[in-house]
């Protein structure tokens, strides 16, 4: 699992967005933007999109966003605290354009593994 959601966000980093589906339409492009680190301007949705592979590992891939939200990047830290939220439903206050607040970024990585550590499948 952590190979599959390491490689999102080390495509990501290289500014390289994903392709949509042969035959899809891509949706309007909205919201706020923001730079990737190689320096390629995204809007919200667009990181949206690129987080939904990760929301569909569900919640096993948890523990391996966990370290992306305290990137140094914030349209990274964004694609990480949007899929944490879209699997777990848990939403903790966290200013995630806010490079400086470590400690909250700290605080809510301890609500989605707190999450993560009830409702995680038991070992066999």
């Amino acid at each position: 699992m952590h190979t599959q959601v390491d490689a999102v966000f080390r495509r990501l980093e290289q500014g390289r967005l994903s392709q949509p589906p042969a035959g899809s339409v891509p949706g309007p492009s909205r919201g706020w933007e923001a730079k990737l680190p190689a320096g390629t301007t995204v809007v919200r949705s667009t990181l949206q999109d690129e987080a939904r592979p990760l929301i569909a590992l569900g919640a096993d891939a948890v523990p391996s966003l966990l370290p992306w939200v305290q990137h140094a990047n914030a349209a990274i830290r964004y694609t990480a605290t949007f899929a944490l939220e879209q699997i777990t439903g848990e939403h903790p206050e966290l200013a995630v354009f806010d490079d400086a607040d470590r400690d909250g970024r700290a605080r809510a990585i301890a609500v989605w593994q707190r999450w993560y550590d009830a409702h995680r499948a038991p070992r066999r």
